[in-house]
């Protein structure tokens, strides 16, 4: 399926349109009702979970390079999340703050 040099960028501009007024909604409702410790470890679990469910989509063929291209982040970032949440029990949690 070919796309039309104008669909094409019809769908980037739409895109590019919603990923601005997302972040607006997405921000409200990170400071009205869950907290920035919440999204944080919601955000690195679900880009972990997509990012090796594509991965092993993608390079599962081409097993020699498996481990170069998607291991060694995906091994980073697992160690990273790990740092990040055995310091949970020191972080401390405020009440929500929003600017309303």
């Amino acid at each position: 399926m070919k796309l039309k040099f104008t669909d094409a960028a019809a769908i980037v501009n739409v895109f590019a349109g919603v990923s601005a007024v997302a972040h607006l909604g997405m921000q409200f409702l990170v400071d009205a009702f869950i907290g920035h410790f919440w999204v944080l470890c919601f955000s690195t679990l679900a880009f972990s979970f997509v990012s090796s469910y594509t991965s092993s989509q993608l390079w599962f063929p081409q097993i020699s390079q498996w481990f170069v291209r998607f291991a060694v982040p995906a091994g980073c970032e697992v160690l990273a999340m790990l740092i990040f949440l055995s310091g949970a029990s020191s972080y401390e949690r405020k009440g929500l703050v929003g600017a309303f």
